[in-house]
């Protein structure tokens, strides 16, 4: 593993400017119409998009602020047709802070969702993965700490390819008493598991910076792996990482944007979606703050801006879903005041 940081050094590559293509979206697309869907907690943040069973579902977190206040919960909210929406259920966890929520069907069927879970009862006493599974969306199990990841450490989003789900967490080393960091060695891990609960290690380290967090896992149909990640220090940058199977040797490319709540679609032609936070270094002329973007990133790490859609403030954390040639995006933000629930829908040809 000693030569992972090296190797790392010599195959991250500097971003190059990006052209259209035909077939993905080959001209930046026009103004979209945002909906807000949600805003009556105080702070609605971090979203996350399924289609299931013939219905929409958006899930994010209510709280009384984007870290620490009141304990957060996972609010899920289900439409017909995207358009009205209603409260399905609401998660929660005494004494636990509940995070990051992502959703999605499992191979069995059933429906489920993942999320961090923090305690600050005492200052941070813990962190894990965190699921809940249902079968018609309307009853929830529990929320539940995952098994086989070590203590005090817990992953941004899990995918389901080939009846395993693959997740990437940020291992700490941390004391599962404490919650204090007991080495100064961090790393980046793969994990799969065949149920939701129970993990297995994959791959004890990825070839990324210790930092690095916020994964999010995909495949291409060539079965590809295909992760991206936030750098996690200052610069906030992201890493594309791509793996063959058996997914033991990743090439690693820099997307030089900064990268808040990251999500990754694949567009086809080794093309791909990403929607993350742009920060105010990053902003056009003449423009001030932060918004949720889109951006058009191939294999190279190069990219192009393709949208900026209406947010401002507290924003970011988008969910994907295509369907057809539809491309829905969920995401929260505070340009109109409080955090809340946004969004869109727009054709991707």
């Amino acid at each position: 593993m000693r030569t992972i940081l090296p190797l790392l050094l010599l195959l991250l590559l500097p971003a190059k400017a990006l052209r259209p293509q035909e077939g993905l979206f080959s001209k930046p697309p026009g103004p979209v119409r945002a909906k807000k869907i949600w805003d009556k907690a105080p702070h609605n943040a971090f979203t996350d998009l399924t289609f299931w069973k013939g219905e929409y579902y958006c899930v994010f977190r209510e709280a009384s602020a984007h870290v620490g206040g009141t304990n957060g919960k996972i609010r899920v909210l289900v439409s017909p047709d995207g358009e009205k929406w209603t409260s399905r259920a609401l998660l929660e966890e005494k004494g636990i802070d509940l995070r990051d929520p992502k959703i999605c069907p499992m191979p069995t069927g059933d429906l489920m969702i993942t999320c961090g879970g923090s305690d600050y009862s005492d200052g941070l006493q813990e962190w894990h993965t965190r699921v809940a599974f249902s079968k018609d969306g309307k009853k929830w199990t529990p929320t539940r700490r995952v098994k086989g990841i070590p203590p005090n450490n817990w992953f941004f989003r899990l995918t389901w390819h080939g009846g395993w789900g693959w997740a990437a967490p940020n291992i700490t080393d941390a004391d599962p008493w404490t919650g204090r960091v007991r080495s100064r060695k961090r790393r980046t891990a793969l994990y799969r598991t065949r149920d939701g609960m129970n993990y297995e290690v994959y791959l004890p380290e990825l070839p990324l910076p210790p930092p690095a967090c916020e994964v999010t896992i995909r495949f291409k149909p060539d079965e590809t792996m295909v992760l991206l990640a936030r750098e996690g220090s200052m610069s906030r940058r992201g890493f594309l990482c791509l793996a063959k199977p058996p997914y033991k040797k990743f090439t690693v490319r820099i997307v030089a944007h900064g990268m808040g709540g990251p999500n990754l679609l694949y567009l086809g032609k080794d093309q791909w979606l990403v929607g993350t936070r742009e920060y105010p270094y990053e902003r056009p002329t003449g423009k001030k703050g932060t918004a949720t973007v889109l951006l058009q990133v191939d294999e190279t790490g190069a990219f192009r801006r393709l949208l900026e859609l209406p947010s401002g403030g507290d924003t970011s954390y988008p969910g994907f879903l295509l369907r057809g040639s539809t491309l829905w995006v969920s995401y929260y933000s505070s340009h109109q005041g409080k955090t809340a629930i946004y969004l869109i829908k727009m054709c991707r040809e």
